[in-house]
């Protein structure tokens, strides 16, 4: 309500301000600061708040601030006193606690206002002081309340948060905070959502739109980040708390932590799904079998498994299991009986194999294993596994017999075999082992490792003896391995002396420590005297071959010094009646009848072939002395090359040549220039009636994979009757007359090729061509 400026004039004219005022409680104030600072008025509400008279405040103004707490005074007097230093930009609002005379307390809050006379000199403040206790104590609740809220969400593991009405978060606990590492003011309204897993994300916000809609508790499971970057799943319910009935009210959350508790329950669920297949699967029928204090026993587990078992109803083994009881042969029904009666009274595993009497299968063998268990109510629970072992007792029988065979084996092997534990224990001799070193007499007492060496002395084949330490047996057990070793064994007491060759292996277990040592015996004693004998042998064809060598040697040079004289000696002749025909057949020509000149034509020619034929001979001899000087070729050059020097037999010559993509070679470049002379010359002579020849030059894949170099024509070809004649020296398919050549071109050409470890081949049909193959072999890149 407003104040009027002149409060005098207000009391003497409105007496309705006196009721009103004295109705409120409400203190209205007025203090005059002219001529001198006093309190000219004080609503009746004073005495009821202050609890004291307003004529003791008017005799002594100190009764307001004295009644002030305290603790209170300063905050009121600094207020009242920046209020006077400047009453324009300061207002005099102030709370304050007062106390009553009987000691109670009141909040006061107090407001005033300067009042200005027609000068402008501040001569009077007036104001409102109100009892604010309610408010406080309502305050100090809220507070109060909201300190214990505070401090229990701070104590709850949870994480805690509050959304309004319309379903946006306005408060997120300092656990929140902590654990995504985020501060709250972004994570309000709608900013939480950013911390959950993407694949959560729809899924939960959808849900909390539909309990917002309804007012339905929301009740969830997603995944949050934390700090770390980790997500993990919480648990998370809310509730609409309403104050009162209508559109207001707030949602509280809790998000609890149940991330262990997820993946323990998923593991859980897997690993009894993987349980139960593993029990579906598995070729046990696991199961389990409650016999009762009073009533009858039964599968409560794998009554289907244990029924396929049995070849019997599994819903009547669910209820009642006598049958499997009833199934077990009479035989073995005893034997069982008690073992399972001594398991039960121990509480103790059981494990038997017995019969059973299959209704279709016939006799069957069966393996259990089981765990009995007491219940609280005296019931028996046995936990086991039920497995078919028929396969594996048939297998058993029939290895029973294969042992025994193996044995026979054993005992009659020629060679001797013995076997040796880790620890030096000689096992088991067979009987070869026996007789082959003297023990076939010695009786059911066999000696030991270590005692060996008072019967036998071993020593190397050239008799140096053999230290104890390096015996086969003592080496295998070390786990050394023995692969043909020979050795001279000596026996002391019987005097004889052999040569045993050993072999052996030792026997690991799984960790690798040696089990036991198997020595093998073989007496060679007559095969190490041939060898001697074969070795004295050799020793003597050794020398005969160098004796013969030798000798070839001479021969050879002889036949090197011949061919030189043959050369020499030939040429000489050859040379005298080519010239002396020529000088005839130029000098004396008209004088001679055309029969003449005929014969002196016949004799240069001839002279000239025999001339020819030296050549070829001479370097037919030379081919096996002369060394390789092998290197990388290009073939495509001495093909290439071999043209060039075979030109002038080209010379009006129509010929097809058909040369495709050749590769390098590795071999000596002036012997295989000469076989591509030799097998292009061949094949320009022997198409030399075609009008039109085609000659090809290529490769392909050969026997050993290497390259086969290939020359082919469409020349006269040969019989292949007679191919085995084609190489040979001196050896022609084609008379003189047809076709030139000497016979030794060809039979070059395989030398050559054999040097370089390769060889030829040829193919032809008479009249239609022929064809060669040749390679350089393996030492060809």
């Amino acid at each position: 309500m407003p104040i009027p400026h002149d409060i005098d004039t207000l009391l003497e004219s409105d007496a309705r301000f006196r009721q009103i005022v004295a109705a409120l409680d409400q203190v209205f104030w007025v203090i005059d600061l002219q001529p001198h600072e006093h309190v000219p008025y004080v609503s009746p509400g004073f005495e009821l708040i202050w609890g004291r008279s307003v004529e003791a405040l008017y005799a002594d103004p100190r009764v307001w601030t004295e009644a002030i707490v305290d603790a209170d005074r300063p905050k009121v007097q600094l207020a009242f006193e920046r209020w006077l230093a400047d009453p324009d930009g300061e207002r005099f609002t102030v709370e304050y606690r007062i106390r009553q005379p009987g000691g109670q307390l009141r909040w006061i809050a107090d407001r005033g206002r300067a009042v200005r006379d027609a000068d402008g000199v501040v001569h009077r403040l007036t104001g409102i002081a109100e009892d604010i206790t309610a408010r406080k104590q309502a305050e100090e609740t809220a507070q109060s309340t909201e300190r214990r809220f505070s401090q229990l969400v701070e104590l709850l593991p949870q994480l805690v948060w509050t959304a309004s009405i319309d379903g946006f978060c306005s408060y997120l606990s300092p656990q929140w905070v902590a654990y995504t590492g985020i501060a709250a003011a972004p994570q309000l309204g709608t900013g939480w959502l950013a911390q959950l897993h993407d694949e959560d994300r729809p899924r939960a916000w959808a849900d909390w739109q539909r309990a917002v809609a309804s007012g339905a508790p929301y009740d969830t499971n997603f995944r949050v980040r934390a700090a770390s970057g980790e997500f993990r799943w919480f648990k998370v319910r809310a509730t609409l708390l309403a104050d009162e009935p209508g559109p207001g009210g707030q949602w509280f959350g809790t998000c609890t932590d149940v991330d262990e508790l997820t993946r323990t329950a998923a593991s859980l669920s897997q690993e009894r799904d993987r349980l139960a297949g593993i029990a579906s699967a598995a070729p046990t029928a696991i199961h389990t079998l409650r016999v009762p204090a009073a009533g009858r026993p039964h599968l409560s587990f794998g009554a289907d498994r244990v029924a396929q078992l049995y070849g019997l109803p599994d819903a009547q083994l669910a209820l009642d299991a006598q049958a499997m009881i009833d199934a077990l042969h009479p035989d073995d029904a005893a034997r069982v009986h008690a073992t399972v009666q001594a398991a039960a009274a121990a509480l103790c595993n059981w494990h038997a194999e017995y019969r059973i009497l299959h209704p279709t299968l016939g006799e069957r063998w069966i393996e259990g294993r089981s765990t009995p268990v007491r219940e609280p109510d005296g019931s028996l629970l046995w936990h086991g596994a039920l497995t078919d072992i028929t396969a594996r007792k048939h297998d058993e029988q029939a290895m029973q017999a294969s042992r025994a065979k193996l044995q026979a084996v054993f005992d009659h092997l020629s060679e001797g075999l013995v076997l040796a534990a880790a620890n030096g224990t000689l096992l088991e001799w067979n009987r070869a082992a026996l007789r082959l070193h003297g023990f076939d007499e010695q009786g059911p007492t066999l000696p030991q490792l270590a005692e060996m060496p008072q019967y036998l002395d071993l020593a190397h084949l050239d008799g140096r003896p053999l230290p104890r330490s390096d015996w086969p047996m003592t080496r295998l057990l070390r786990g050394a391995s023995l692969d043909h070793e020979a050795l001279r064994v000596r026996h002391r007491q019987q005097g004889w002396e052999r040569v045993f060759e050993y072999a052996g292996v030792s026997v690991h277990d799984a960790q690798g420590q040696i089990l036991i040592g198997v020595l093998l015996v073989r007496d060679i004693t007559a095969r190490h005297r041939l060898e001697r004998e074969m070795h004295d042998l050799n020793r003597a064809l050794e020398q005969r071959v160098k004796d013969r060598t030798a000798a070839l040697q001479a021969a050879v040079k002889e036949l090197e010094a011949f061919s030189y004289s043959v050369s020499h000696d030939l040429r000489a002749p050859l040379r005298a009646l080519d010239g002396f025909s020529q000088a005839l057949l130029k000098d004396h020509a008209q004088g001679l009848p055309p029969e003449g000149q005929r014969y002196l034509h016949i004799i240069r020619d001839s002279a000239l072939k025999m001339g020819v034929l030296i050549d070829d001979l001479l370097a037919f001899s030379r081919i096996g002395r002369v060394a390789l000087k092998r290197q990388v070729l290009d073939t495509g050059m001495l093909v290439r090359d071999a043209l060039s020097q075979l030109a002038p037999a080209l010379e009006n010559r129509q010929i097809d040549w058909q040369i495709t993509g050749l590769p390098n070679c590795h071999g000596d470049l002036a012997l295989l220039r000469q076989v591509w002379i030799n097998l292009l010359s061949n094949a320009i002579k022997y198409t030399g009636k075609r009008e039109q020849a085609t000659i090809h030059i290529g490769v392909q894949p050969g026997p050993g994979g290497e390259p086969e170099y290939v020359v082919r024509d469409n020349g006269a070809g040969f019989d292949m009757r007679y191919v085995h004649k084609l190489f040979g020296v001196f050896e022609r398919l084609h008379r003189t007359d047809e076709f030139e050549g000497t016979g030794v071109g060809l039979a070059i050409v395989q030398r050559i090729l054999q040097r370089h470890g390769g060889n030829i081949r040829a193919e032809a049909v008479p009249g239609e061509g022929a064809t060669f193959y040749f390679h350089l072999g393996p030492s060809s890149p």
